[in-house]
């Protein structure tokens, strides 16, 4: 019998204990593993379908499972290749195309590459390269905070797509606090809990934006709770966002204001004038966009957040472009332009 036969008939024994015979027929009669090391086993089934459900239902169980009889515990991928050969394969690295991922809701524009590093965010953009490199180890969680529109949801992706481009295996979801809160709302009415934490509980990278929109969810920051110290627990990485530092978060649990401010805390400041002439000029000079230094002072004035430089230069492009005329001071104020756009 080989090694890999071997252990998986002892985690279908395991499983025993935990599943009714039914279930096991249903579901695991023709899964088989494919690949097993002490950080990667990879399991086959026949279809999508039944990849779907082990990964949403049982990978909880199965990691369990790993985890005592192997003492380790390795990430889980799930393959349906289509093979009609019964007999095991000697490859040890099946394709994955077919593999089974979780969505991740990344913004793949949103990149360290793409990102406007100037004094005011240095330190938070650093630490979130360091937890990218090297999730888990050291900055775990790792809170960032900042107003509005200064790049904590830029950041987050940021962090996201590089862990994903260094190990396109890696579990990994992005969303919003108010998207969560409508994946638990929904699991609980449908009597699904124990599927929604298999999904977050089985991350390698859980990043939650804008923590303080679960301010008087009680039910939800309880749950949020269960997650953060489940995948703390298995030394999985968190990166979590807010509009203040943890301990400044109104109407929220102090157990969960805890954990929130007990790994490293970063703050991403407001741009000065300089900084936001560097941005202008910088992103002009990308774009191919010939703006007069005149307009470049007038829209550093303006705007006092990353996004609004951002979103008013391509408004300005678009505008001029459309209107066949040069980029000046006039046209920030003509038909309109200028109010309608939010450039003064």
């Amino acid at each position: 019998m080989s090694k890999k036969k071997d252990i998986w008939e002892q985690i279908i024994r395991s499983l025993e204990s935990q599943l009714s015979k039914s279930e096991l027929n249903t579901w695991f009669s023709q899964a088989t593993l494919r690949k097993s090391n002490p950080d990667l086993a990879i399991i086959g089934v026949p279809n999508k379908f039944i990849a779907n459900w082990l990964q949403e239902k049982y990978y909880i169980q199965i990691k369990n499972a790993f985890e005592t009889i192997l003492n380790r515990s390795p990430e889980l991928h799930f393959i349906y290749d289509h093979r009609t050969d019964t007999t095991e394969s000697t490859d040890d690295e099946p394709s994955l195309k077919q593999e089974v991922y979780p969505e991740h809701y990344l913004d793949p524009s949103m990149t360290f590459d793409q990102l406007h590093m100037a004094e005011c965010n240095r330190f938070a953009c650093s630490s979130a390269l360091e937890v990218a490199n090297r999730p888990a180890e050291q900055y775990n969680p790792f809170y960032v905070f900042s107003d509005l529109s200064l790049g904590k949801t830029h950041l987050l992706n940021a962090i996201g797509n590089h862990v994903l481009n260094k190990n396109p295996y890696a579990r990994v979801r992005y969303l919003s606090s108010n998207a969560f809160t409508s994946d638990f709302t929904y699991s609980t009415r449908n009597k699904n809990l124990q599927a929604f934490r298999e999904r977050y509980c089985g991350l390698d990278l859980l990043l939650l934006d804008d923590v303080q929109l679960l301010g008087n969810r009680k039910k939800t920051q309880e749950e949020f709770l269960f997650i953060f110290d489940a995948l703390f627990g298995t030394k999985k990485q968190i990166v979590i966002s807010g509009d203040s530092p943890p301990n400044q978060l109104t109407r929220m649990n102090s157990r969960l204001k805890s954990r929130l401010g007990s790994g490293l805390i970063s703050e991403i400041e407001a741009p000065d004038q300089s900084t936001k002439l560097h941005i202008i000029r910088k992103k002009a000079k990308e774009d191919g966009i010939p703006i007069p230094d005149d307009v470049i002072f007038f829209l550093a004035k303006s705007n006092r957040d990353i996004k609004g430089l951002i979103k008013n230069i391509v408004r300005i492009e678009t505008y001029a472009s459309l209107n066949r005329g040069d980029i000046n001071i006039c046209l920030l104020y003509t038909s309109d332009a200028a109010d309608d756009q939010g450039l003064v």
